[in-house]
């Protein structure tokens, strides 16, 4: 059976809806931690170099590094509350042991893939030269460019990874790389509009919001407290996506395993 593209976002926007309030207070936790953490890289970084591509660099590769240490235990959490259905503990936010390591290390993947696209995006529109020449409309066109490369790279990763991590977080059979080739194949196109339409049309207030604030986005700021909370609080709506997706994919291979013992 194929996975039900509709059925499955619905339930992913039916759980957003249910429990998304809650956890934009977690949200705000992990936004404060993640600024306190990438704030003393950036201090240390400007006594290093007044480059300023340098510094959007290293500003961009210390969230890559420091990002998925810090939600990999808030993200796990959540995915066992979803898929097996583990009681809310609040200790549960900040344990860290081999799981969460292994979840760390699969979601490194993920962010740097992603973010990739804006930091080359970003060294490119902070070279002075080139700033000097450009015009605001290819300014534009660069970012909205890097913007569609970084939406793709991310859909086509949920296809292929959302699975393991959701495997490493409820200490499932599969997790391994083969393992989840084998659980979705067939499923990767659906798995990927799953994606696209129940959590990357998300994205989409960043957009304007981005551009409209554009250098306020830094630091203990307002705006990026309330931008970076808005993205941890996205955290939720992709861990819940892919527990859904995890669930209907999961549950499917435990009824075709059933019909071969029985056939």
């Amino acid at each position: 059976m194929k996975l039900p593209v509709g059925q499955t976002v619905r339930a992913a926007y039916a759980t957003i809806g249910q429990h998304g309030r809650r956890f934009l207070v977690i949200a705000f936790i992990l936004t404060i931690i993640l600024l306190s953490m990438t704030g003393v890289v950036s201090a240390l970084a400007v006594k290093a170099t007044d480059d300023p591509a340098m510094l959007s660099l290293i500003d961009g590769l210390a969230w890559i590094l420091i990002a998925p240490l810090v939600t990999a235990a808030t993200e796990i959490h959540w995915l066992r509350i979803f898929i097996i259905r583990e009681e809310h503990s609040g200790s549960a936010y900040f344990r860290f042991r081999l799981r969460e390591l292994r979840y760390a290390a699969v979601s490194f993947v993920i962010w740097a893939s992603v973010t990739c696209p804006y930091l080359l995006a970003y060294q490119s529109l902070f070279q002075p030269s080139f700033i000097s020449e450009a015009s605001q409309g290819v300014l534009l066109l660069i970012y909205a460019a890097a913007t569609i490369a970084s939406i793709a790279v991310s859909t086509l990763l949920a296809a292929w990874l959302s699975p393991l991590l959701a495997a490493i977080a409820v200490d499932g059979e599969r997790q391994s790389a083969a393992a989840i080739v084998q659980l979705t194949r067939g499923h990767r196109l659906r798995i990927g509009l799953v994606f696209l339409l129940g959590y990357e049309v998300l994205k989409i207030p960043t957009i304007p919001f981005e551009l409209l604030v554009g250098e306020a986005l830094d630091g203990f700021g307002l705006w990026n407290i309330i931008h970076v909370t808005y993205s941890m609080w996205l955290l939720f709506c992709y861990v819940t996506v892919t527990a859904e997706v995890y669930w209907e994919l999961d549950s499917g291979q435990q009824v075709r395993d059933l019909g071969l013992v029985f056939d």
